[in-house]
């Protein structure tokens, strides 16, 4: 039995715990966008404001390379790549109409489509590279497919974030090379000063212990969209 699924308590970050940050962190990202920004729009002359949407999305940035690194984790222990790949279509799916009214406030929006769409990409890629690990042309192919993919429906985070995940699963045994490979393509996708913090996951990363912790089941899967209807359904009862 691999040592992911050991129970013996070691330091640093279970998968689980990580699961959790991520889960905490990306609420903390959607609470900016959901209220910080009407607000500030609404209350110019409130400037801190400004100072809480910066905090809240650069904590925010964890969210994403966390969910990544986990998909590659996930990928290697998981017992069925293929339930794992329908679990993250039926996500993908379910999720998009909250995803629309969280973002742009419409039920449908095929200008930015959600999370779950680069997982279930990034995922096929992996099974691709896997085929073919030995065969390196063949897995930059899978690679170059994935990214076109993703940004062809735009999906969230797009092609870096098919590059991402396939750069946590290849060089998941080169620490020193996944952590400067990574940060590049993170340094990448940043495109406003708060998105700095991204860079802050490797911190995390590389204090994780291998081990899976607690089970969660389904309910990652389900607090996705579940969060994002209460939030949506919050604003509008306060109108905002």
């Amino acid at each position: 039995m691999p040592t992911y699924y050991s129970h013996k308590k070691l330091p640093g970050f279970t998968a689980f715990q990580l699961k959790i940050i991520a889960m905490v962190t990306m609420v903390i990202d959607h609470l900016a966008i959901v209220f910080i920004i009407p607000l500030m729009t609404s209350s110019p002359d409130l400037p801190f404001l400004h100072q809480v949407y910066f905090c809240f999305r650069f904590i925010g940035r964890l969210s994403f390379p966390l969910f990544a690194f986990l998909l590659a984790e996930g990928f290697i222990y998981t017992s069925s790549r293929r339930k794992y790949a329908v679990r993250l279509g039926v996500l993908a799916v379910i999720s998009e109409i909250p995803f629309n009214m969280l973002i742009s406030g419409r039920l449908w929006d095929i200008g930015f489509q959600n999370i779950f769409f680069t997982l279930l990409i990034s995922l096929l890629t992996l099974i691709a590279m896997e085929k073919w690990k030995k065969h390196t042309i063949f897995q930059i192919l899978a690679v170059a497919v994935g990214m076109v993919v993703s940004w062809g429906i735009k999906s969230d985070y797009c092609f870096w974030g098919v590059a991402f995940i396939a750069a946590m699963y290849q060089l998941r045994n080169k620490k020193e090379e996944r952590l400067i490979i990574g940060s590049i393509i993170l340094i990448c996708m940043i495109q406003a000063t708060f998105e700095v913090g991204y860079l802050l996951v490797f911190f995390l990363i590389g204090r994780y212990n291998g081990r899976q912790g607690m089970k969660t089941g389904y309910f990652p899967y389900i607090f996705y969209p579940l969060h994002m209807i209460v939030l949506t359904a919050v604003k509008m009862a306060i109108n905002i």
